[in-house]
């Protein structure tokens, strides 16, 4: 569904480029890199400038910005099934007065 989504409304210079950002969205490569872009990039085998470049091409949003999302939707489910007692870390926050700094960021962007 999000690769439907992303393919309806996104402007593709490239399928592989296109490729690539589909494979750090929907992979377990996102879950392996703890949601770094440096990591991401490895373990996709391109370097993070040309990863920066891919999603810039296909979805017009910064990696760095879509994995703070990505992450942030990922740790919203694990609050709601396990408190405050969930694996942060695990979700690349250190704790879990992290991530409620990052919710108060986050919902004040919003609000704006």
């Amino acid at each position: 569904m999000l690769e439907a989504f992303l393919r309806q409304h996104a402007a593709l210079p490239s399928d592989r480029h296109f490729e690539y950002v589909l494979q750090s969205l929907n992979g377990p490569a996102l879950q392996q890199c703890g949601y770094q872009l440096k990591k991401l990039s490895d373990l996709l085998f391109v370097s993070p400038r040309t990863l920066e470049r891919y999603f810039a091409d296909s979805l017009d949003i910064s990696p760095k910005k879509c994995l703070n999302i990505l992450r942030f939707r990922q740790a919203i489910e694990q609050y709601t099934q396990h408190g405050y007692k969930a694996d942060w870390e695990e979700l690349g926050y250190h704790d879990f007065s992290h991530f409620r700094k990052e919710w108060r960021r986050l919902s004040d962007t919003a609000t704006r």
